[in-house]
């Protein structure tokens, strides 16, 4: 199993970004939630694959 990227832009540096840019901290709140969610459903799909309980 591997995991990838399937969004994301390059910021003026070169570096990949994963978010749009957060102007507030609920935001900031917001996308981490969602990259948490994301995360999350990942795990759950490796556990299946992996038949760990």
């Amino acid at each position: 199993m591997k995991i990838a990227l399937l969004r994301y832009t390059r910021g003026e540096d070169g570096r990949l970004l994963i978010t749009s840019e957060c102007t507030s901290f609920e935001e900031n709140e917001g996308q981490i939630n969602s990259l948490q969610d994301e995360l999350d459903e990942i795990r759950e799909r490796a556990q299946r694959a992996f038949q760990v309980t």
